[in-house]
């Protein structure tokens, strides 16, 4: 979500045409987590760990990668939820997409 200048502070309100902030008229739906827990470690096994794992033997490594650090932590997870789920595409897109915030953070600093 992208935070608009004179937005609220919570998420739940939205923006009439004349830029005058009012409560949401969606309903925000309750989430039964732990149903989302047992339904994810279906899908992806423990995947979460192995990059908990990750992340604990490289935080040195990482701390020197700056602002690119998280985007690699991701495409690790999202490598592990790959390897738990080959199949599913968005693991690959969201891959790409996380490549390409490091790239811009190159490219960013690199006209500093």
């Amino acid at each position: 979500m992208i935070k608009q200048p004179g937005a609220p502070t919570t998420p739940y309100f939205e923006a009439k045409q004349d830029r005058e902030w009012v409560p949401a008229t969606k309903v925000v739906p309750q989430v039964d987590h732990d149903a989302l827990i047992k339904q994810r470690g279906a899908q992806y096994g423990g995947s979460w760990r192995a990059t908990a794992q990750w992340i604990c033997e490289h935080a040195e490594e990482l701390a020197l990668t700056g602002d690119a650090a998280f985007a690699i932590v991701m495409i690790h997870n999202k490598l592990m939820r790959a390897l738990a789920s080959p199949g599913d595409r968005d693991h690959y897109d969201d891959i790409i997409g996380y490549a390409k915030l490091i790239l811009t953070t190159f490219t960013h600093e690199e006209t500093k």
